[in-house]
């Protein structure tokens, strides 16, 4: 029965894991980099090891995961899917370490919940699979729970035998348990174990400073639940030991709390980034039931407490009773299978002692409560570093699951992982950074400026400079709208930026753009300095084009003509010029572009009319709208506004004609034509020719 129970978990588990690395690689299939996975991904790729440690000392951060994105990044390249990759496989781990820490602590069936709960998280499971520190911290915080319970198993047995010279029950039953090594099979502590242990716990600190804050709640557990003096000490050392070798990196921590953000890097975010229901909310799936599963772990473990007899201070236990006195968090090997063991004590078999559940508890609460104080301290946070709790949270979650009835507790995590998974919502993509290079290759002419306006902080700059490098669109015309970063950010730059003299940005983009025919604003949609240099340039250029990539537009600037109408429309709109390409290839689009001025105010809303005709001159296909995508009675006098227009170009080959009208949309009239000399044109002229043409 053992061996039948193990095996379907291995099969379980199994699945669990294949589920996790499909559901990742689907979800990022294609995905491009965030802003922060574009700049570690740039840094590594452009450093060794030595110049990435010496990039990171300039930010916030910590080395570990930019050493090790660089040795992957060596092996595989720098393309998202196969970086990923090595974040798929460290959230496989991660599920494995989350179930073996789970079956230690109370069953294998709480780690497979457990496991289960992770893959449904949708926090984790896109948190995880990205190339930043995340899934590293999510793994080490994992292992080193898990370690931590191994070697509270194996720290030494005190120097006296004697049940009675402790500090009450806890103490008594772990001298017992040494004192029965033979029948329990606990293990004392060896050098690789103690190694292995403090590495681990170096590792945590060195990839995020969150993982301090594991270190603390663990190192506070210990001293409230460790009595026995020479037990605490060597626990304590191991620990104080993870400290000593994080010294190397603490002048580098020094200037980056003093020198580099001595207000702290996000302090713009604001107090609602504090709330505990911003980390609540991000962090959870689905809020409501999530709840409801926090509720049943707190009250099974009250009840289970409550029912739960002390166990004897008496250190005269027999084989089965010393198993069921197990203290800490520690578990004996325990020969009853595991739909047995949770029966209860009517079969004799033991109870999970309430500090396991506590452990779980401290290790989730405590490192939250120490990233509200130092938050406090104006060094804001966000909900993304708080994946290192996601272990104890999976953890707390399936701990009430797993006392419930074997039938009920299984459908319900399974209604529960399934609502969650087919409801997973992908975090909106803001900075398409690939979408808007490739536009760039399409738009931009040679000796274009282009110009970046992503605010003051150079980390909103960093990722173009990478993807517009890699696409050849970084030229000495390109500008980041910002003045002079200072020296210790420029160090931040891995492929530099040209920025501006001043914080003038109008006066400065003035004199950047000098005469230039027509020039690019990349930036953000919320600020307003695009809208302030068209005000001021409205006389001589105009915005021809706004493309949106999610929070971030492309505008392209134009030279307004300062030429004489070509045609008049009802002798209120002139038409100055007229731009498209003579050949394209077939099901392809072409852009008409044309330049009109109000040459009195418009007396109704006007629409325009694009037309594509084959040669037997049916209509194939058209384009319509507001002149300029403004509402012509909005329309200024003497003022010139720009249309464009793309039409759908047909896939047979041949020669089409485009023409143009100007008509009122209410009744379908067009506008009477009337060329530059005078001559009636009718109410459609025609803009040229189009060769269509194979692919």
């Amino acid at each position: 029965m053992k061996r039948s129970s193990q095996g379907l978990t291995t099969v379980v588990m199994l699945v669990i894991l294949l589920t996790a690395l499909a559901l990742q690689s689907t979800r990022f299939h294609e995905r491009p980099y965030r802003q922060d996975e574009a700049w570690s991904v740039d840094a590594a790729e452009t450093y060794n090891l030595v110049g990435v440690v010496k990039w990171v000392s300039n930010d916030i951060h910590v080395p570990l995961h930019g050493i090790v994105l660089d040795i992957w990044i060596a092996l595989v390249g720098t393309s998202s899917q196969a970086v990923r990759w090595g974040a798929f496989l460290m959230t496989s781990l991660t599920l494995a370490l989350v179930y073996r820490l789970g079956a230690d602590l109370f069953s294998r069936r709480h780690g497979v919940y457990a496991a289960l709960l992770l893959v449904a998280s949708d926090f984790f499971m896109f948190f995880s699979g990205e190339a930043r520190p995340y899934p590293l911290l999510a793994l080490l915080a994992a292992l080193m729970m898990w370690l931590y319970v191994r070697w509270l198993r194996a720290t030494p047995p005190p120097k006296s035998p004697s049940p009675y010279t402790g500090r009450g029950t806890l103490d008594s039953l772990q001298r017992t348990i040494h004192q029965n090594d033979n029948v329990v099979g606990a293990q004392h502590v060896v050098p690789l174990q103690s190694l292995i242990f403090i590495l681990t716990g170096t590792a945590l600190l060195y990839t995020h400073f969150y993982g301090a804050y594991l270190l603390f709640a663990l190192g506070l557990f210990s001293f409230v639940i460790v009595h026995e003096r020479r037990r605490l000490v060597w626990t304590i050392g191991a620990f104080v030991m993870m400290g000593v070798l994080f010294i190397p990196w603490l002048p580098a921590l020094y200037r980056q709390i003093t020198e580099i953000y001595p207000a702290g890097r996000d302090t713009i975010w604001g107090p609602s980034r504090y709330d505990f229901a911003y980390i609540y909310n991000d962090v959870t799936t689905l809020g409501g039931a999530t709840a409801v599963l926090l509720l049943l772990s707190v009250v099974v473990f009250v009840a289970r407490a409550y029912r739960t007899p002390p166990p004897s201070p008496l250190p005269v236990y027999g084989e089965g009773e010393l198993r069921a006195a197990m203290t800490s968090i520690t578990r004996s090997q325990d020969p009853l299978p595991e739909g047995e063991r949770l029966r209860g004590r009517a079969t004799g078999t033991r109870r999970a002692s309430p500090l396991r559940f506590i452990f779980i508890a401290a290790t989730l609460l405590i490192p939250i409560a120490v990233a509200y104080i130092v938050a406090g301290g104006e060094r804001p946070f966000t909900a993304r570093n708080f994946i290192v709790i996601m272990p104890s949270f999976a953890l707390m979650l399936a701990y009430g699951l797993g006392y419930l009835p074997r039938i009920i507790g299984i459908a319900v995590l399974t209604v529960y992982a399934t609502v969650a998974i087919f409801g997973y919502t992908p975090q909106a993509i803001t900075e398409d950074y690939p979408a808007i290079t490739a536009d760039m290759q399409r738009t931009l002419h040679g000796g274009e400026p282009l110009l970046i306006d992503m605010g003051p902080h150079i980390w909103h700059y960093v990722p173009f400079a990478y993807y517009f490098d890699a696409g050849g669109v970084l030229t000495e015309q390109t500008f980041a709208l910002t003045a002079h970063w200072p020296l210790a950010l420029q160090r931040l730059q891995v492929t530099p930026l040209q920025t501006l003299d001043s914080d003038n940005l109008i006066d400065e983009t003035l004199h950047l753009i000098e005469d230039a025919p027509e020039f690019t604003v990349v930036g953000w949609f919320t600020h307003p300095y695009r809208d302030e240099l068209a005000a001021r340039l409205r006389d001589e250029y105009a915005e021809t084009r706004r493309t949106a990539y999610g929070s971030i537009l492309v505008s392209e600037f134009e030279r307004i003509p300062q030429t004489a109408p070509q045609f008049i429309f009802g002798e209120m709109f002139d038409l100055l010029d007229m731009r498209m390409d003579t050949q394209a290839e077939a099901c392809s689009t072409i852009d008409v572009q044309t330049w009109w001025r109000a040459a009195q105010s418009p007396d109704d809303n006007y629409s325009i009319g694009v037309y594509l005709l084959d040669e037997s001159g049916v209509v194939r296909t058209q384009a319509d709208g507001a002149p300029g995508n403004i509402l012509t009675l909005q329309w200024e006098a003497d003022r010139a506004y720009p249309d464009r227009r793309s039409l759908q170009l047909p896939c047979e080959i041949g020669r089409y004609e485009i023409k143009l009208a100007l008509y009122n949309p209410v009744i379908v009239e067009n506008l009477p034509i009337v060329a530059a000399d005078g001559e009636d044109a009718g109410t459609l002229i025609s803009l040229g020719f189009v060769d269509v043409t194979a692919p």
